[in-house]
């Protein structure tokens, strides 16, 4: 390990245990885990203690842009073929070609639905784990021509993961970690049940938290009358007639 990679290193366990607003630790964390580990985008998913069918809930996601692959993720998370790691009860970080070949991989559901779509190929994914407990889950990803991630770069990972794994446990004390859904995990829970698609997931989170449409149209940059196109679709399949009654149901 180089002076650099020491010196991110060290910043980072220092933001870890110092930084006051958990939500922009786990941004940061991941913008400048991107200078020792290049990546195409990263995630946070927290662990969801509302739905025991399902173990990941909302996600912090950079670049932004990248949300939908996550959301998508967590529409089809049965698939997951590591999805075994998720009920470990320590931390772990595994990439997806410690477990499959190349062909094996470009057949399942995850890669064809989550990968593909949007040009990622390699990933690794470390859990976050306290006193045997899931609390979430690090993910980075990658696409075919950077490569895979190396054993130098795992080593980096699992450096942090004691440190990840108490400042997650502290927040989780002090209440920080959402132990109620909101407006993301609600519409998850929508879309699993509706079979709405991503950009539907979206939207529905989005006004599950109160948004306007014209705030919505704006935050996805699309016009206030393709978002209502969406709105009917959601209203169609969950079988509401308006906002009003969409809230109630989430």
């Amino acid at each position: 390990m180089d002076n650099n990679t020491s010196f991110f290193i060290n910043h980072l366990i220092y933001s870890i245990y110092n930084s006051e607003d958990f939500e922009n630790l786990k941004v940061h964390i991941l913008e400048s885990l991107r200078a020792v580990i290049p990546f195409e985008c990263g995630s946070f998913c927290m662990a969801d203690d509302e739905d025991p069918r399902h173990l990941l809930g909302v996600s912090t996601v950079v670049p932004e842009r990248y949300r939908s692959v996550e959301e998508k993720y967590l529409l089809i998370e049965e698939h997951d073929i590591s999805r075994w790691q998720l009920q470990m009860n320590t931390a772990t970080a595994l990439r997806v070609t410690d477990l499959m070949d190349s062909d094996q991989w470009e057949k399942t559901v995850l890669y064809q639905t989550c990968y593909q779509p949007y040009g990622l190929y390699y990933a690794v994914d470390m859990t976050i784990v306290f006193n045997g407990k899931l609390l979430g889950v690090l993910s980075l990803y990658r696409q075919k021509a950077q490569g895979d991630f190396s054993e130098e770069e795992l080593f980096l990972l699992k450096l942090l993961s004691d440190h990840l794994n108490a400042r997650f446990c502290k927040e989780k004390d002090a209440g920080s970690l959402p132990e109620k859904r909101g407006g993301r995990n609600r519409s998850l829970q929508l879309a699993r049940e509706y079979g709405l698609t991503a950009r539907e997931t979206e939207i529905t989170a989005l006004i599950l938290d109160g948004q306007t449409n014209e705030s919505i149209a704006d935050a996805l940059n699309i016009s206030v009358n393709t978002l209502k196109k969406h709105l009917q679709h959601i209203y169609r399949k969950t079988g509401v007639t308006s906002r009003v009654r969409l809230e109630a149901i989430g």
